[in-house]
């Protein structure tokens, strides 16, 4: 097996906890890995050019907290951000492991499709041999008592496309745990999604300019739901859709901001967000 253009890191970095003087400061670890794994079998039987695209990429950028808040809440944060930044598998498993564990995995489901298709193949199929998987986290809001991770995912694995997904986990660290929806938004949806679909059209002229009213509202009505992945920011909320999510695949997966002044009366005053978008002037 060959790796090419490969850097695996681990960087660990501080960031500080804002209007947080007498608070300990948050640190952070951060695992990158960006390489291009690829199969001898491959390089033996195709003898591709150096720059020959082929293999599978990895673009991977993970961030989680080691420090500087309560101690019981590490483990918790941790394991909350390994199961969203790698789609479910792995809970309970330390983030390095995970991390590991990932790769390792991807890189032998790669090699066990090259095994059996290869003898099958007079030529080298750019999708059949070159894979991508690229997720990549950032902290896209922070103040001394909410933490917001966000997480951009795409893979392609052979197959017609490949599949986009988000996650957005939202932490409160005075009460200890994960925000929800429920935790941040009233409970009538409706006016949501009316903003939403809205907001979705600009992006989308085809349909935009279309009569077909069934399809919209189906739109419409995928736009907000208990999956919905959403994320603060200081200015407003990113609303996230994975690949089908609005309804089929020809419709994208777009990330779509409204800002807090036209998310007024649609966020719980009870939830620290409510305070963040008051402030907004």
């Amino acid at each position: 097996m060959k790796k090419s253009l490969s850097f695996l890191g681990i960087v660990a970095v501080t960031s500080l906890l804002l209007c947080s003087c007498d608070k300990p400061q948050v640190q952070f670890k951060t695992l990158t890995c960006n390489e291009v794994f690829k199969s001898e079998k491959v390089i033996e039987k195709f003898h591709p050019a150096e720059d020959a695209v082929h293999g599978i990429g990895f673009n991977l950028h993970f961030t989680y907290p080691v420090s500087g808040v309560d101690e019981a809440l590490i483990p918790v944060m941790q394991n909350a951000l390994v199961e969203s930044f790698f789609s479910g598998m792995y809970p309970g498993m330390e983030p390095e492991a995970a991390f590991d564990t990932f790769i390792q995995a991807n890189r032998q489901d790669y090699l066990n499709e090259i095994d059996a298709c290869i003898g099958d193949c007079d030529e080298m199929v750019g999708g059949l041999f070159s894979w991508k998987i690229y997720i990549v986290d950032t902290i896209c809001f922070q103040n001394d008592r909410l933490i917001q991770f966000q997480t951009d995912g795409y893979g392609y694995t052979g197959g017609a496309h490949g599949t986009t997904w988000y996650t957005g986990v939202l932490f409160d660290l005075e009460q200890g745990r994960m925000l929800t929806s429920d935790d941040v938004f009233v409970s009538d949806a409706e006016p949501l999604k009316d903003l939403l679909i809205e907001e979705y059209l600009k992006t989308n002229e085809e349909l935009r300019n279309s009569d077909d009213a069934s399809n919209i509202a189906g739109i419409r009505n995928n736009t907000w739901n208990g999956q919905t992945h959403f994320a603060i920011t200081d200015d407003g909320i990113y609303f996230m859709y994975d690949s089908y999510a609005l309804g089929y695949y020809a419709l994208g997966s777009p990330k779509l901001f409204l800002s807090y002044d036209r998310l007024k009366g649609l966020i719980r005053e009870d939830s620290p967000v409510y305070d963040i978008a008051n402030a907004v002037k």
